[in-house]
């Protein structure tokens, strides 16, 4: 388990800020794209933001939102359904961030350190991987 703060965010960034974009990564700071929609005057990135305090994260957002980004929180999880998973271990081949457990054959999954990236959900062969909004909605 990981003692890292964590957050999922959506960044939307247009004309001058792109380019200027990488000047907010500061030390420490672990970014990771989930997936991006980019133009050559607009990005559409959803981040993984990992660094060492909790305090760090919030700085990064709130400078974000500082160069006039649009910064939206997300609050996902991924659902692991233990009927329909055949504990074949392709999740934990492509999991970047070790969130994926094999003991004993059987798969499990660290919420702490998962990152909700979504690669055991598009490489797992029976659909027991899905990702949800922490609301309730897929």
């Amino acid at each position: 388990m990981s003692d890292r703060a964590r957050k999922i965010v959506r960044v939307k960034a247009r004309g001058e800020v792109v380019r200027t974009l990488s000047e907010v990564v500061e030390e420490g700071l672990e970014l990771s794209v989930l997936n991006a929609t980019v133009t050559p005057d607009s990005i559409t990135a959803e981040l993984a933001v990992q660094a060492p305090e909790e305090g760090q994260v919030r700085e990064f957002l709130r400078t974000l939102r500082r160069f006039g980004l649009e910064v939206e929180e997300l609050e996902k999880t991924l659902i692991h359904d233990e009927e329909t998973c055949v504990h074949c271990t392709a999740c934990h081949s492509v999991c970047p961030v070790g969130a994926v457990l094999v003991e004993n054959h059987e798969v499990s999954f660290d919420e702490d350190e998962c990152i909700v990236c979504g690669s055991c959900v598009e490489i797992c062969p029976t659909g027991a991987l899905k990702i949800a909004s922490k609301e309730g909605g897929e």
